[in-house]
């Protein structure tokens, strides 16, 4: 994935979806691009939530 102009890292996140805790924010549903942005930005997602 090659990052083309600022906003474009913008729109790849725009449909992120996630869980909003008190003190937590889990992402799910990554696409193939945002786990993209995520690894070349050294962003570690979790997959799953311990309880």
């Amino acid at each position: 994935m090659k990052v083309e102009c600022t906003e474009m890292p913008l729109d790849i996140l725009r449909n992120l979806k996630c869980k909003v805790f008190d003190n937590d924010i889990v992402g799910q549903e990554l696409t193939k691009d945002q786990k993209g942005l995520f690894k070349k930005i050294g962003v570690i997602v979790p997959n799953t939530m311990g309880g």
